[in-house]
């Protein structure tokens, strides 16, 4: 025996008993997971973005300390004084990058051979934190015919 099917008659298929669609108790279930991952990595993004900002922060202070330091070290070493290095300030640019910029510049008599030590320092501040951020970079300037 063949089952001929004539034009325009349907086939029947076995109903269904599952319902379509999510039940409340899976919408729910669904939901709370969601929320429990956002609330794990919102955290997370945000240390990151200031880690970010940080090391930006960082990366602009050695930047800026290597560029003073090249045009202090041009200089010779009898013109190396305390009164002479205290012109040297951060350009414009960096003081509005950094919060709460403050640069130090020591310079230092060398015996043998001799010379200046000439040690300049970068603090700023993050974030209102009490500890600030130091980045230090340290050169020589040796006389003519005194270099080690």
């Amino acid at each position: 025996m063949t089952n001929l099917r004539t034009r325009g008659e349907k086939i029947s298929s076995p109903v269904s008993l599952r319902p379509r669609g999510f039940s409340l108790l899976e919408v729910v279930v669904t939901g709370s997971l969601l929320a429990i991952v956002a609330a794990t990595a919102l955290p997370l993004l945000s240390w990151i973005i200031a880690e970010r900002r940080i090391a930006g922060h960082e990366q602009l202070a050695q930047q800026e300390l290597a560029n003073l330091m090249e045009r202090l070290t041009l200089l010779p070493a009898d013109e190396l004084t305390p009164e002479r290095v205290e012109k040297f300030t951060l350009s414009e640019w960096a003081q509005r990058r950094l919060p709460d910029p403050a640069l130090e510049i020591d310079v230092a008599e060398v015996t043998a051979p001799r010379g200046k030590r000439i040690q300049a320092e970068l603090r700023w501040r993050f974030n209102r934190s009490p500890q600030p951020r130091v980045t230090r970079l340290t050169a020589w300037v040796y006389d003519e015919g005194d270099s080690p």
